[in-house]
């Protein structure tokens, strides 16, 4: 095929993509099974090896199919040299070893688009010549060129599924089952029918209870009846006795069915974490290289699998904490000898289950972490005085590695001192419903991270709480217990409530009253209390109910309205409506003066106006509603613009703010019904859409809009400032 044939172009772009996914899975396990390799016996090695020569050659193939040749032919340099293995009882040399792994990287990164066709050149030579045996052996390097040690990876779970009758790793064991790939956004919609049932599940569960309280009153109430009544009432008492039997049985049929499919759904979506360990292999020998170190990674993560998106989230942040460890941790070979230690350093990188939720620990035996340095940078910038750092714990002052922009190192190198690795780790894991903690290692030696995070994003159980007429929800991971405590023991430090307990420390509190911008809960002499813990910090939570622990989907925001503090999530009730899944960040995070006040905002405003929010989309009505009344506004809501149209004549309102595209009525129709009725020709009206283009922006204009916000611009913010120059 023609390379400057256009037909031959299109067909290699959309080869591309579909390359470099297989490029990454089979380069990948190409580096984990030379891993292997370099650990066996001949007589143990023969399946990992033909592995290692099924990939190169495939490699070589799919490589030359999308004209990058010199991959192609560095893949092929590999696969000659491994071939003579198969029938030499030679141990793979240790060098060679060395020299296939960085291959495989090279490799790596040429199959992501990067131009690295004199590094790969060079690479083939020494590879041809370990192939011709031209000097009996790899050539030397040059003397200062640092040296890379070979990533262990040995686990404890891989010699423990070996079967013993078969002597080979389970690693090299071939699978029985097959396997087929599958588009994401399939999978993904597939994932959000599950869900339904789980909300469907609660909706049925609900209406069961209603409905075994109605039986019982009615019981009640019939005993009340004569006796002639109560005769003529028994055949329909003893029916509807029956069809609650009934109704019982397919419930709980109905919510097995829905637990074997979440359970499945979840299952579908959970890969092993030893599929990641390539990966870290790669990124601490390329570290080692770029920064002279020797490094033996160790992995213990034994069977734990994760969300397939939680998996995909975590690459960046280990990422990041395996270059800390090598650039800021391990000391050079020969600082480690002054300081009476081996040459190589050790990450190791650990995982085990803690309750319902995966702690993994990355900790290496480096210098170690000095809070005195980190203070002095912390003084430096100006994010803290003197006085303040001193009042820090070790463990605060560890903490403010995470801050943006923060780093202890002077110089910037390829690895290091940019600022920016530690905050993306915090706050990847605060996007995950996670946390990390910093600290030693064992014996005060090195350094140790522990990252915390939950095993599915598909659905979580939670902690549901009321405040007002508003429902929320607490991941039950954050929650440490609740508690019921007198009014009068909430106290003022530093200006900030404080609720002092027997057993403990005194709490810091915050209202979900003041979070929801809703009134004060009044006279009630008891405090309930929702304790809520991130990392080793904690804090006391008001909510006017604790209502009960559910399992629940939580629904991505709105693109538009991701922006809302303190909303990590939607979520759907047993009735059908949405309530609020609670950003435990927020919480110790931000928004303290907005928590910490259960002032409402309504009582600064003699009449609040009244607003009618339009909107087809439960998720958005419901969070444009909570928007406007947590500003201090009277809101109604309306499922499409007929609906509104009926509450428009019936009652008065102030400003009406609608979506576009509607069933049976859509914003534009209402605003022009609106625009021609002498009563309500002056109601302004704000449309909130995601059509953006001119010419629809001109007909929300011409059809009488006061203003027109496209969502892709859309913050809470302006929704707030259009509201407001409005009314």
């Amino acid at each position: 095929m023609d390379p400057k044939d256009p037909m031959a172009e299109d067909l290699n772009d959309q080869l591309l993509p579909i390359f470099r996914e297989e490029a990454a899975e089979n380069f990948d396990r190409l580096s984990g099974q030379l891993e292997e390799l370099g650990n066996q016996a001949w007589d143990e090695r023969s399946e990992v090896l033909e592995e290692c020569l099924r990939i190169a050659h495939n490699m070589k193939g799919a490589s030359a199919i999308v004209g990058l040749d010199s991959l192609s032919e560095l893949t092929h340099r590999m696969e000659d040299v491994l071939a003579p293995f198969r029938e030499s009882e030679d141990a793979l040399p240790a060098d060679l070893l060395t020299l296939l792994l960085e291959s495989v990287t090279l490799s790596h990164r040429m199959a992501e688009g990067e131009d690295l066709e004199p590094q790969a050149a060079a690479q083939r030579e020494e590879l041809a010549t370990w192939l011709q045996g031209a000097t009996g052996g790899r050539p030397a390097r040059e003397k200062n060129a640092p040296r890379i040690s070979t990533v262990k990876a040995q686990r404890a779970d891989d010699k423990a599924a070996a079967s013993p009758k078969d002597p080979r790793p389970a690693a090299a064991i071939p699978a029985a089952s097959s396997s087929v790939r599958v588009d994401a956004s399939r999978l993904d919609r597939l994932m959000a029918q599950a869900g339904e049932l789980l909300a469907c599940n609660a909706r049925m569960l609900d209406r069961r209870q209603r409905l075994e309280t109605l039986q019982q009153d009615s019981d009640e109430a019939s005993k009340a009846l004569p006796v002639e009544v109560q005769r003529l009432l028994a055949p329909l008492r003893r029916e509807l006795k029956s069809l609650l039997e009934v109704d019982e049985r397919d419930a709980t049929a109905f919510g097995n069915l829905t637990d074997r499919i979440s359970t499945a759904m979840r299952e579908i979506r959970m890969l092993p974490l030893t599929s990641m360990a390539s990966f870290w292999r790669r990124i601490v020998r390329e570290a080692a290289q770029e920064a002279g170190r020797e490094v033996l990674l160790e992995i213990e993560v034994g069977q734990i699998e994760l969300d397939k998106e939680i998996l995909e989230a975590l690459r960046e942040p280990l990422l990041h904490l395996l270059r800390n460890a090598v650039d800021h941790g391990i000391e050079a070979p020969e600082e480690r000898l002054e300081a009476g230690k081996e040459t190589q350093g050790s990450i190791i990188i650990k995982a085990a289950m803690v309750g319902s939720q995966v702690q993994l620990t990355v900790q290496d035996d480096g210098r170690g972490i000095d809070p005195a340095k980190v203070a002095a940078s912390a003084e430096s910038k100006g994010l803290f005085t003197r006085g303040q750092l001193a009042r820090m714990s070790h463990e605060e002052t560890l903490n403010l590695l995470f801050s943006s922009g923060f780093s202890t190192r002077e110089e910037v190198s390829r690895l290091s001192g940019r600022g920016v690795g530690l905050d993306v780790v915090s706050h990847r894991l605060d996007e995950l419903g996670g946390e990390v903690r910093i600290g030693r290692g064992p014996g005060g030696q090195g350094t140790r991270f522990e990252l915390k995070l939950p095993l599915s994003l598909l659905s979580t159980r939670g902690l549901l709480v009321r405040s007002g007429s508003t429902v929320c929800a607490l991941p039950i991971e954050s929650v440490d217990r609740t508690i019921s405590a007198e009014r009068k023991g909430v106290h003022q430090v530093d200006g900030h409530p404080v609720l002092a307990i027997e057993d403990a420390d005194p709490l810091a509190l915050r209202y979900l009253a003041g979070f929801l911008n809703q009134p004060s809960t009044g006279e009630s002499k008891m405090h309930q209390v929702v304790v809520v813990t991130r990392g080793g910090s904690r804090l006391g939570l008001v909510v006017d109910e604790v209502l009960e622990e559910q399992e629940f989907v939580a629904r991505q925001l709105p693109w538009n309205l991701e922006a809302v503090p303190g909303v990590g999530a939607a979520q759907i009730l047993a009735d059908g409506s949405v309530g609020i899944v609670i950003d435990v960040a927020f919480l110790f995070d931000g928004g303290n003066e907005m928590l910490e006040s259960v002032a409402p905002v309504g009582d600064t405003i003699d009449e609040a106006p009244k607003v009618l929010v339009v909107d087809d989309s439960l998720t958005s009505r419901t969070l444009e509603r909570n928007i406007l009344r947590r500003a201090g506004y009277d809101v109604e809501t309306a499922v499409d613009g007929e609906e509104a149209w009926g509450m428009l004549k019936d009652q008065p309102f102030d400003l009406v703010v609608s979506d576009v595209e509607m069933p049976v009525v859509d914003g534009l129709e209402l605003t022009r019904r609106i625009r021609t009725d002498t009563t309500l020709q002056q109601l302004p009206v704000v449309l909130v859409t995601s059509l953006g283009n001119e010419e629809q922006v001109r007909q929300g204009s011409e059809a009488g809009a006061d203003e027109y916000i496209v969502k892709g611009q859309f913050e809470q913010s302006k929704l707030l400032e259009a509201v407001s120059r409005h009314l």
